[in-house]
C-alpha cells in the first residue's frame, strides 16, 4: 500500500512539474520573435545558405551542428523560431521531472516538496530562461538531459559495462551540443 502511496504520489508531483514549467515558459513559444543571434539563423533559412554548420563543428558541437541543420533546412520563416521554443519548453519540463526523479531517487532531501522546489527553481534559472527564450540555443536543454542522465547511469551501485559505456556515449553527446551544459552536473558527483 505504501509503495502505491509513494509511486502515486511522485506521478503526480513529476505531473505538477512538468506543466508548471511548460506553462512558465508559455511566451516563448506562443510569440514569434527573434534575438539577434536569430537572425543569422533567419537568414541561413531565408537564403537555403548553411554556413553556421562548419563553424559548429570546428568549434567542437558536431551534435549541435546537426540540430541546428535540421532546423534550418526544417523552418520556413520567424514562425518556425516559435517550433523550436516549443521543443525547448518542453525539453525543460522533463529535464524538472528528471531531476526531481534523480534526488528522490538518492533520497536527497527529506520531503518531495522540497525535491519539487529544488527541481523547478532549478529549472526557471537565467540560463535555462534564456535557452528557452533563444531558438538558436533550443538543443542546449537536451545538453543538460543528456548530461544528468549520464551521471544518473554511473551513480548507482551497480555500474555495468553497459551502463558506464551509455553514461560514456551520452555525456560525449551533451559536450558535442554544448560543453557549459554537460558539465552542470558536475556538482551532483560531491554530495
Amino acid at each position: 500500500m505504501g509503495f502505491k502511496m509513494e509511486n502515486r504520489n511522485r506521478l503526480n508531483y513529476s505531473i505538477g512539474i512538468f506543466f508548471l514549467l511548460f506553462a512558465s515558459f508559455f511566451p516563448a513559444y506562443v510569440f514569434d520573435y527573434a534575438f539577434y543571434d536569430d537572425y543569422s539563423s533567419l537568414n541561413n533559412i531565408l537564403s537555403g545558405n548553411t554556413p553556421s554548420m562548419k563553424w559548429d563543428i570546428e568549434s567542437g558541437r558536431p551534435t549541435y551542428a546537426i540540430f541546428r541543420y535540421l532546423a534550418e533546412v526544417s523552418s520556413n520563416g520567424i514562425e518556425s523560431f516559435s517550433f523550436l521554443r516549443l521543443i525547448s519548453a518542453l525539453s525543460v519540463g522533463i529535464l524538472g521531472v528528471r531531476i526531481y526523479h534523480f534526488l528522490s531517487r538518492n533520497d536527497i532531501f527529506n520531503s518531495p516538496e522540497k525535491r519539487a522546489f529544488l527541481a523547478v527553481s532549478l529549472c526557471l534559472t537565467p540560463c535555462i530562461q534564456v535557452y528557452t527564450a533563444w531558438a538558436t540555443c533550443f538543443p542546449f536543454v537536451i545538453s543538460l538531459i543528456l548530461a544528468l542522465e549520464s551521471y544518473s547511469l554511473i551513480s548507482s551501485n551497480k555500474i555495468t559495462p553497459l551502463r558506464f559505456s551509455s553514461s560514456l556515449l551520452l555525456i560525449f553527446l551533451s559536450f558535442a551540443i554544448y560543453q557549459p551544459t554537460a558539465m552542470a552536473f558536475l556538482v551532483f558527483c560531491f554530495h
